[in-house]
């Protein structure tokens, strides 16, 4: 998704850099949910390799999962004018002031399993297709004996909600017991 979009940029008529392709060096911003996030910290951290074999620059933010930093994340790099803005896992939907700021200066937003949305075009699904096949494998290995699973949960991360929604369905109709709990993210680890 970054790869295609930010390749979609122009360059400047000033030979700047604001994107291009072909050699062109681009700033993107990141703003990460977490950086205690692991799952999500992998995926930035392949953006950020390839950016860096590429020669571009990438800075990164870390709201510690809140809307309101990210926001605030995102007008910052509206501000230092950057190529491209790349935020992952917050619900595109409630980053509505950064997304309108980016899309207003001519910036490019793209989630990482946040979900589309006006001025969000894309986005890299991180959510109930990554959950299928461990939670197939989570039943077979339980077997027809039944048995208790807990699953700690974040509703908060659509990328969460799916793989848990994914899970849910694949436990329907199995006699496995479920308990389910919230854990906060920073913490989750504590939490957990």
């Amino acid at each position: 998704g970054l790869l295609a979009t930010v390749s979609a940029c122009g360059a400047s008529d000033d030979g700047g850099s604001s994107g291009g392709g072909g050699g062109d060096a681009y700033d993107i911003g990141i703003v990460q949910f977490s950086s205690s996030e692991e799952t999500t910290e992998a995926a930035i951290q392949g953006y950020v390799d390839y950016a860096e074999e590429q020669g571009w620059s990438t800075s990164k933010v870390d709201p510690q999962g809140s809307v309101d930093k990210a926001i605030s994340a995102m007008n910052d790099f509206v501000q230092k004018g950057v190529d491209a803005i790349v935020v992952a896992v917050f619900p595109s939907e409630t980053l509505t002031a950064g997304v309108r700021a980016a899309t207003a200066a001519g910036i490019p937003v793209i989630s990482i399993a946040g979900g589309t949305a006006e001025g969000v075009p894309v986005s890299a699904d991180s959510g109930a297709p990554n959950a299928t096949e461990v939670s197939q494998l989570l039943v077979d290995d339980m077997g027809d004996e039944g048995g208790a699973a807990l699953v700690l949960g974040y509703k908060s991360g659509l990328p969460c909600l799916g793989r848990e929604e994914e899970l849910n369905s694949i436990l329907d109709g199995t006699d496995i017991e479920v308990t389910r709990e919230e854990v906060p993210i920073p913490g989750q680890v504590e939490g957990g």
